[in-house]
């Protein structure tokens, strides 16, 4: 269990929304997660955690939304650039990411990927693209999931509908 924190230290980050933190009281959380994807990032020694909430895998690519945490390729180095800009240093950032789940069958068209896991293998690719390397995973089936990342400490905790949780 993560540890205790009063409701007003609890960020909440909705759909297309990047939350970077190093308030080290903070707790980052993201409720009722299905295909979206949720990009998790931590600094263990600067102590900035980051969470990105994207909705799609690839975005625009140079239009100008205004909602670039929206789509995973866009949001990502968004992050990593605001985090980098509170001092976290790439080489210590623990990068995991929750979600990606199939939530109606048949989601994918004509065989090809669900939205949940195009969100996944984008975020895999981004990442490995900035030199990134992925220490957690709970992406994949078909339950919806919650998830809050301490500030202070780094746990990532996990709660799956009808699962219970687990630190990842």
């Amino acid at each position: 269990m993560i540890e205790s924190v009063s409701q007003r230290k609890v960020m909440h980050i909705g759909l297309g929304e990047l939350r970077v933190t190093d308030d080290v009281d903070a707790v980052l959380e993201v409720r009722g997660i299905g295909s979206c994807l949720v990009v998790c990032v931590h600094d263990p020694l600067r102590k900035v955690g980051a969470m990105l909430h994207a909705v799609l895998p690839h975005g625009s690519h140079g239009e100008s939304t205004g909602w670039r945490a929206k789509y995973v390729d866009e949001g990502i180095p968004l992050l990593v650039q605001r985090m980098e800009e509170l001092g976290a240093a790439r080489w210590r950032m623990i990068v995991k990411i929750v979600g990606g789940a199939e939530m109606f069958s048949g989601s994918g068209l004509c065989g090809s990927a669900s939205i949940g896991e195009q969100n996944a293998e984008a975020a895999r690719s981004v990442l490995a693209g900035l030199g990134l390397r992925l220490r957690g995973d709970d992406t994949g089936g078909d339950r919806g999931r919650t998830v809050r990342l301490s500030v202070r400490s780094g746990r990532l905790v996990v709660s799956t509908i009808g699962g219970g949780s687990h630190e990842l």
